[in-house]
């Protein structure tokens, strides 16, 4: 990744932080919040048809993670996980597990582009859970899918 993508994915990491926590994370009484920002790109096989759904899916997905607040760190993440429902274009439920520079148990609930992620995760050492976890899932071919980008960012709890 280049110094530029870093910084870019650093800044947005912490305006989100600063949004979130009213831009004093170290506020009496606030449970340690950290803010990750996710990119990447991932594959699914079999591919999911332009029309009817596929069982059996099979995702993976290889990025850059940038973590600001409590923890910080830039970082790769892996996922691999499988499509618990018969996906489609327009919805998908995959679990799956995380490795890398974090790792643990996540969930990813997926409504058209719209993805919604749910967990917890190690980072240090420590457990986080997946307070608030949003992505753009981005399809890169078609008829079948078998790759995407996607673009996520959390905000995890220790």
């Amino acid at each position: 990744m280049s110094r530029i993508r870093k910084a870019t994915v650093a800044a947005t990491a912490a305006g989100v932080i600063l949004s979130v926590v009213g831009g004093n994370p170290a506020t009496a009484g606030t449970p340690p919040l950290d803010v990750a920002v996710i990119q990447g790109t991932g594959t699914i096989v079999p591919g999911i048809p332009l029309t009817g759904c596929a069982t059996n899916s099979h995702w993976t997905f290889d990025g850059t993670i940038v973590l600001v607040g409590d923890d910080n760190l830039i970082g790769n993440v892996h996922y691999e996980g499988d499509g618990t429902i018969c996906e489609s274009l327009l919805s998908g439920v995959t679990v799956g597990n995380v490795s890398g520079s974090v790792s643990g148990s996540v969930t990813w609930n997926r409504t058209g582009v719209h993805v919604t992620v749910t967990g917890s995760v190690t980072v240090g050492g420590e457990e986080h859970s997946v307070i608030a976890g949003k992505c753009t899932w981005t399809p890169t071919s078609y008829n079948p899918t078998t790759t995407y980008a996607l673009s996520c960012q959390a905000v995890l709890k220790s």
